[in-house]
């Protein structure tokens, strides 16, 4: 596997001894020999940038952006209308605006963020179809899909299972807090049954009611 690098070319093939380097794609793993100066390296679609290694993962996402979504650009301009850190996913949306065509775009992009000896990224846009549905719902919003860049319905299925995924997170944790419910209905069944204060009684009892309603609403869930 060829490493490519771009800039001081030179200056690296001088320094080949000076520091090694192990990649980890995550499909198998590759060394490069890099020098002691600034220096990115291309492999199967990552980007590992050298001198990142004492970064935290929201500090490396802050400059991905800064690097990826320079305002002025030869085509256009481009500004961040959203952004989000999960784990290690940086979801981001952006505006376009190409000057040949006078037109404004929003795009969602999914950066792979992964740190072996130093940290490097992975871009895939929706119109990829990434295999990642923890992007935020509200994004798709800001970010209508384009039919006309979606011949495949790539990105159509991708959203589709983008509400999947968040709505099977939203059923797990409301069964989570059923079975809380259920717990604390039990616990409070039994200070209705051994409590001896009338005070403590009514408050339990009140408590009781509200429990069972609610487990009475959501006991088709179980």
């Amino acid at each position: 596997m060829d490493l490519f690098l771009t800039g001081g070319d030179q200056v690296f093939l001088t320094r080949l001894d000076r520091n090694k380097c192990n990649i980890n794609t995550g499909k198998s793993r590759y060394s490069s020999y890099i020098g002691n100066v600034s220096m990115k390296g291309y492999i199967m679609g990552w980007l590992f940038e050298y001198g990142t290694e004492h970064m935290k993962v929201k500090q490396y996402a802050t400059q991905v952006i800064a690097q990826v979504f320079n305002s002025n650009q030869s085509w256009g301009t481009v500004k961040v209308i959203d952004q989000a850190l999960v784990g290690n996913h940086l979801w981001v949306v952006s505006e376009r605006h190409t000057v040949e065509n006078d037109e404004t775009l929003r795009f969602i992009d999914l950066f792979l963020l992964s740190k072996q000896e130093q940290w490097g990224y992975k871009e895939i846009d929706e119109y990829g179809g990434p295999a990642y549905w923890d992007c935020p719902k509200r994004m798709l919003e800001l970010a209508p899909r384009i039919e006309r860049m979606d011949p495949s319905e790539w990105s159509k299925n991708w959203r589709e299972g983008v509400i999947r995924h968040h709505n099977n997170v939203a059923l797990k944790r409301k069964k989570k807090r059923i079975i809380k419910a259920r717990i604390e209905y039990i616990r409070i069944m039994g200070v209705l049954q051994w409590t001896k204060s009338e005070t403590e009684f009514d408050e339990a009892e009140k408590k009781a009611i509200k429990l069972r309603e609610y487990l009475n609403e959501n006991n088709d869930l179980f």
